[in-house]
């Protein structure tokens, strides 16, 4: 079976199925161009983006003109005190790569200083050594037009000149109003007559301004060996943080490496090599592959049970095997265990699941992250996602520097005995998982989301959406999802048809509403864990790009 050609993509999966927006099903019309497109979780982000594909530049320079700017407009998401991962494909050599830029524990971190793993969240000492600015140059610097320089002004001017404060981003800034206020930087930034910010007021970050400037024309070696490290030392240190020089002089050479992959229906799925867990979502599309999804009616209760049995069985994987970078991955791909991990799904009954870490038990993660796409006529494709942790990372602004620092720790283990435990100097697994699906050496898809350990279920799904399926990136991006948890739970969006949620509930399945678009009603879990996607896809007969963004928060999409 090979992937559906983008003529034949259907525009509207039907209101039955969730899809009830005026536009071929979406609540927004697809975004075309033929020069490039972009798509971010900020609307400013992905215009500067375009502005400068309009310059000349390409979509390297694209994407990291908008995950500047996105740090800027969304600080609550990531930021240069931060990590992430891209995936990049090159449109004059056919080839993918990846790069990792999530840097590292310190060497001085001390694991026994947390029993809990909450005590983790607002904890400067919890924080990875930060890598965003060494991947933003790194990718400049190997795949640019224009220089850094270039690429990163619109960053500047929006921290210097102020970006309104989005609904979405007061709320988070009202919601995390406590742990902001007790920093007096963050405090000064966030909060206007000692109150927060509110919808439409200036977001003004004036030191972060001026790092950024800095880093433009020192590049990334202004933060790890250059005019800025002194300062965020001393001031990391005195939050509590333990990050050094030697660690930051070591985290500026970010790797390139080759990506983790696996077929599906005739096309390659590129993402991130361990030590991201981003092969789960590969494992999950391999189980699903058996089964002819596409005589399957589209989110009825056959088709979505098929999905959670085996992200059930692909996340036990990933919590048992994931983590070193020396992890052999490629045993939980290949047929035999492939075919092992089918023959435990059970067509008419929900099996119970395990949660997402090494010690069972419902711990959640609330989305951290965000996540961009950016593709130009040349044919090359970036995924690219950054995260600082937490909402705000650890909420605590270093120094004088503007910069909010993580808390990335906080997705490892505490327990000695998992796979994931905290070890100084060394990279900790990562859930973030940006994708590029490829036809031969041809681009096909590039896509991804924030949702901390969710992100591999919601990935999964949109990408099923459109090769199984047939969607277009937004209705792709806009279908209900659904997410798996620890026992029988399964987080179901009240759009999805009730019959199917029925279905599922009739097999055993533990349904529980959250929502149309996101987690609006379930406290339990917290909100945005089903992630906010972007998207794009290349008509292979046309070279025209067709670009989606998630109305679940502030998402974008724009085009040239």
């Amino acid at each position: 079976m090979t992937a559906n050609p983008i003529p034949n993509m259907h525009l509207r999966p039907g209101p039955d199925r969730g899809a009830t927006g005026p536009h071929g099903g979406g609540t927004r019309a697809v975004v075309m161009g033929r020069e490039g497109v972009v798509s971010s979780n900020h609307w400013l982000a992905s215009q500067e983006a375009i502005n400068v594909l309009q310059r000349g530049g390409n979509a390297f320079d694209a994407a990291v003109c908008a995950a500047a700017v996105v740090s800027v407009a969304e600080p609550y998401m990531s930021g240069i005190g931060g990590s992430g991962g891209a995936v990049c494909f090159e449109g004059s050599s056919g080839e993918c790569y990846a790069l990792d830029f999530h840097a590292f524990a310190p060497a001085g971190v001390n694991k026994s200083r947390w029993t809990d793993q909450s005590a983790l969240v607002d904890d400067a000492a919890a924080a990875l050594v930060p890598g965003v600015a060494a991947g933003w140059s790194t990718i400049n610097e190997r795949f640019g037009a224009l220089s850094f320089g270039d690429v990163m002004q619109p960053a500047i001017d929006a921290a210097a000149n102020g970006v309104p404060a989005s609904i979405l981003c007061a709320d988070q800034i009202g919601k995390n109003a406590e742990r902001l206020h007790r920093n007096q930087a963050a405090r000064r930034v966030f909060f206007s007559d000692d109150r927060p910010l509110r919808p439409g007021e200036l977001l003004v970050q004036g030191q972060l301004a001026e790092s950024l400037r800095l880093l433009a024309v020192h590049g990334a070696s202004g933060l790890y060996d250059g005019p800025l490290t002194d300062a965020f030392v001393k001031g990391c240190a005195r939050e509590g943080g333990v990050i050094s020089r030697d660690d930051l002089m070591q985290a500026q050479e970010v790797p390139w490496t080759g990506t983790a992959s696996t077929t599906y229906r005739g096309l390659t799925i590129h993402t991130l090599p361990p030590p991201y867990t981003s092969f789960q979502l590969l494992e999950t599309l391999r189980i699903l592959e058996a089964f002819d999804l596409q005589t399957i009616n589209f989110q009825s209760g056959d088709h979505l049970h098929l999905v959670i049995e085996a992200i059930k069985i692909s996340r036990e994987d990933r919590i048992n095997f994931a983590i070193s970078d020396s992890s052999d991955y490629g045993r939980l791909l290949s047929d035999d265990h492939i075919a092992q991990s089918r023959g435990r799904i059970r067509i008419n009954t929900a099996t119970r699941g395990g949660g997402d870490r090494f010690e069972e038990s419902i711990v959640r993660a609330p989305q951290h992250t965000t996540h961009l796409v950016a593709a130009d006529r040349r044919g090359n494709f970036i995924s690219l996602t950054q995260t600082l942790g937490w909402y705000f990372g650890s909420a605590l602004m270093v120094g004088e520097t503007g910069i909010l620092l993580n808390d990335m720790l906080y997705f490892a283990d505490l327990s000695p005995e998992s796979p994931a435990a905290i070890r100084g100097g060394a990279k900790i697994a990562s859930p973030i998982a940006p994708v590029i699906a490829t036809n031969q050496t041809e681009p096909f898809l590039a896509v991804g989301t924030p949702g901390g350990f969710g992100i591999a279920q919601t990935t999964m799904q949109m990408l099923s959406n459109v090769i199984d399926f047939g969607c277009n990136p937004q209705t792709a991006i806009e279908a209900p999802r659904v997410r798996a948890d620890e026992g029988f739970y399964v987080a179901v969006e009240s759009r999805l048809p009730s019959e199917s949620i029925d279905d599922l509930s009739a097999r055993g399945h533990d349904c529980h509403d959250v929502g149309n678009w996101m987690y609006e009603s379930d406290p339990e879990f917290g909100r945005s864990d089903i992630g906010r996607g972007s998207m794009v896809v290349r008509d292979p007969a046309t070279g025209a790009l067709l670009a989606g963004a998630d109305p679940r928060g502030d998402g974008f999409a724009t085009g040239l």
